[in-house]
C-alpha cells in the first residue's frame, strides 16, 4: 500500500508503523484468514488517524456476521485516543480512571466541579464508575464526564468475541478507555458545532 506514508502525521514515521503491522501480524496469526480488502480498510483507517498498530491501536480478526469469513477490524487503543486527542493542538491534558467506593470523587459536570484521590490504604472497595477529564486549553476547568457502570456493561455487550476477551483480561483499562472515547466524540462534537 503505497499511499500509507501519504496519511501518516509527521509524529508517526512510516517505519515505525510498518514495525507495528508486522509485529500484530506475528502476535496474531489468524490475521492470515482476514480478507484482502478488510486488511487494507483496517491499515488505511489506522494510517489516516495516525495511530501506531501495538500501541494506539489493534489489528484484529472477527468472524463475519453471516460466519463465513474473517474479517480485520481496527480497535483503538486509550493511548490511541489520548494521542489523537493530543494532536488537536486543543487538549492541555487528558485522562481517564476507575472510580472505587473508598476513593474520594467529587464531580458536578454541570459546574464543571471534580476532584478525584485514590484511596492509597489498600482495598479501595468495589467499583464504583468511571470517568474522563479533558482540560481544553484555554478553559479555567476539565471537562469531566462520567460513565455509570450500567454504561460501560453495554458497551461491553456489543463487542465482538476477540475485543470481549480484552474486557476479561484488562476490565479497567477497558472501562477507562471507554469513557474517554465518549468524551473524545463529545468534543468532536463540539467541533462540528464550531465550524456549522
Amino acid at each position: 500500500l503505497p499511499q500509507i506514508q501519504a496519511l501518516l502525521p509527521r509524529d508517526l514515521p512510516m517505519d515505525r508503523f510498518q514495525a507495528g503491522l508486522w509485529l500484530q501480524f506475528s502476535l496474531t496469526p489468524r490475521l492470515a484468514e482476514c480478507t484482502p480488502a478488510s486488511m487494507e480498510r483496517a491499515i488505511i483507517r489506522a494510517a489516516t488517524l495516525g495511530l501506531e498498530p501495538g500501541r494506539d491501536c489493534c489489528i484484529l480478526p472477527f468472524r463475519t456476521r453471516r460466519g463465513n469469513g474473517t474479517e480485520a477490524t481496527l480497535v483503538e487503543e486509550y493511548q490511541g485516543i489520548l494521542r489523537r486527542l493530543d494532536r488537536t493542538g486543543r487538549i492541555a491534558w487528558a485522562k481517564a480512571e476507575a472510580v472505587f467506593m473508598r476513593d474520594h470523587f467529587l464531580c458536578d459536570e454541570l459546574a464543571e466541579v471534580y476532584e478525584f484521590r485514590r484511596h492509597l490504604g489498600g482495598d479501595r472497595g468495589p467499583l464504583v464508575c468511571y470517568f474522563s477529564a479533558v482540560k481544553v486549553r484555554g478553559d479555567d476547568k476539565p471537562l469531566v464526564r462520567v460513565c455509570t457502570l450500567e454504561e460501560v456493561a453495554e458497551v461491553k455487550r456489543t463487542m465482538g468475541r476477540e475485543e470481549y476477551e480484552a474486557w476479561v483480561r484488562w476490565p479497567h483499562e477497558m472501562g477507562k478507555k471507554t469513557a474517554l472515547k465518549r468524551q473524545a466524540k463529545y468534543l468532536r462534537l463540539l467541533d462540528e458545532q464550531e465550524e456549522g
